[in-house]
């Protein structure tokens, strides 16, 4: 049986909704999804993982750190077998070969500290860079208001044909630009800038994909997540309608994705697909033709 690592820096790793779309996707599938940390890493990154999560954190750096040397050359190995991984925000950061990350003062925008880096996780031929503050609304952070950190952000992705346009959350995440597009494939695009809001990538027998947007916030009654002190706070709602109103194509684009990680695994795909579809409002699906070209 195929398991599924989630790897935990311990620096406020978004693991939570992450749990919340796992359980609900994998649910009969009987695929387990552990979480792993630096110091249980070399004993449970074993030959039946077939997906490795870099979900997104607060301090990316902390990726960095914890992961190179001898533990990232141990999940090189295991990608090059044939193992995927799925880097979200700042996984997406450190997962490109380089990245351009800069800071700004949310109290004014002004830029505080710009920095390029080469990536020693860098398995995809991607440039990362951002916050891009074309798409993202630089605000300050409220303490025990996660929701301050979010903005909606336009994207567009092809699903059976069709493209489908959605709203995804966005919290500092990248945009990207492929710079070898026979190792990587846009997936999905941001419609306001026509960067590359997520990439699949080939890398030995494996690869994955990474994803600028976070992933793992979406779906319906997302105000239940918001503590009630914040429920009337303008940014946060208009954030969450966007999101729901998005929910469909929410799980419809899990839906691509899972399909690509856990491709070898067909009968597994399947029951997600299920599950995924129980949980979409199909009246809330936006279709329409996007100006940047997805092919």
């Amino acid at each position: 049986m195929p398991k599924i690592l989630l790897y935990n820096a311990k620096t406020e790793t978004k693991t939570d909704s992450l749990y919340r779309v796992m359980d609900r996707a994998l649910e009969g599938t009987g695929i387990p999804v552990e979480e792993v940390t630096a110091d249980t890493l070399s004993e449970q990154l074993t030959n039946d993982v077939a997906l490795f999560i870099l979900p997104g954190a607060r301090a990316g750096m902390a990726y960095r750190e914890q992961l190179r040397g001898k533990p990232f050359e141990n999940i090189r190995k295991h990608i090059e077998g044939g193992m995927q991984v799925l880097g979200i925000c700042a996984g997406a950061f450190v997962l490109s070969q380089e990245f351009d990350y800069n800071e700004y003062d949310p109290s004014d925008g002004q830029l505080r500290e710009s920095k390029h880096v080469r990536s020693e996780l860098g398995l995809a031929a991607l440039k990362a860079f951002g916050p891009d503050l074309r798409l993202y609304h630089l605000q300050p952070r409220e303490e025990e208001n996660p929701w301050s950190v979010f903005t909606a952000a336009e994207v567009a992705f092809m699903r059976d044909g069709e493209k489908v346009q959605a709203s995804l959350a966005l919290s500092k995440g990248p945009s990207m630009q492929i710079t070898d597009f026979s190792r990587c494939t846009p997936l999905c695009l941001y419609e306001k800038t026509g960067d590359v809001a997520i990439a699949s990538f080939k890398h030995g027998l494996g690869g994955g994909i990474l994803s600028g947007p976070a992933l793992e916030v979406g779906g319906h009654n997302l105000i239940h997540y918001v503590h009630p002190r914040h429920r009337d706070n303008p940014a946060a709602l208009k954030t969450i309608n966007a999101l729901e109103g998005s929910s469909a194509a929410w799980t419809q684009l899990w839906g691509v994705i899972f399909k690509q990680l856990l491709g070898t695994h067909p009968e597994a795909v399947r029951k997600i697909e299920k599950n995924l579809a129980s949980m979409q409002n199909p009246a809330a699906v936006r279709q329409q033709q996007s100006r940047f070209k997805l092919d």
